[in-house]
């Protein structure tokens, strides 16, 4: 089976000519709602503005779409991620090796 993940959020949208609002942002996520996609990775939780962020991800995207967040492997961070209580949330932990 091929699943597909879509990163716009997290690094399609990292260039400085492009506006990053959380409204952009949600309206992105409105046109890959359309789209036959599994997942969508909408990058790290460290602040509670990204925690309000998720939130508003998750409301706006169908309740089968997965929402991938990055953490780095860090149990304060995890813990705070499961705390969210998000559904279909997928964590994926990034484990520096340099």
């Amino acid at each position: 089976m091929i699943r597909i993940q879509d990163n716009t959020i997290r690094d399609g949208m990292q260039q400085s000519n492009v506006r990053k609002s959380l409204i952009i942002k949600k309206e992105v996520l409105k046109q890959i709602n359309k789209l036959n996609i599994n997942s969508v990775e909408v990058g790290m939780c460290t602040t509670i503005e990204d925690e309000f962020n998720i939130h508003q991800f998750r409301d706006i995207l169908s309740p089968e779409k997965e929402l991938v967040v990055l953490t780095r492997l860090n149990e304060k961070e995890i813990k705070k991620i499961v705390k969210l209580k998000i559904h279909n949330l997928v964590v994926k932990i990034l484990l520096p090796i340099s």
